[in-house]
């Protein structure tokens, strides 16, 4: 089973939903900071897709990642702020993360 800085796909698979539509992986230089490196991948099911997690540990290995955090689930709706809907409204396509985000 391949890995990527101790995590493994199957770990990856495991720990984030089937119904997941979009990933986002973000490269962090010094702890607090935001990310300097940001890559989504977005499409039906990209938590199970060998593709995207191919890609995926590519990314990581080019940007040369000394470590790896992952949720343990979903963690927002797929729509961007600010890009999908206006900043500081709640997202008016997924009622289910109304206020919660």
């Amino acid at each position: 089973m391949c890995s990527v800085k101790g995590v493994s796909l199957q770990e990856l698979k495991e720990n984030i939903q089937d119904a997941c539509q979009l990933m986002a992986v973000g490269i962090v230089e010094r702890e607090g900071e935001m990310p300097t490196v940001l890559q989504r991948w977005a499409g039906p099911n990209v938590a199970s897709d060998p593709e995207v997690h191919a890609e995926i540990r590519a990314f990581i290995q080019k940007h040369k990642a000394k470590s790896v955090v992952i949720t343990d689930g979903v963690i927002g709706c797929p729509h961007e702020e600010g890009i999908d809907y206006p900043l500081g409204e709640d997202c008016p396509f997924c009622p289910f993360w109304k206020g919660r985000q």
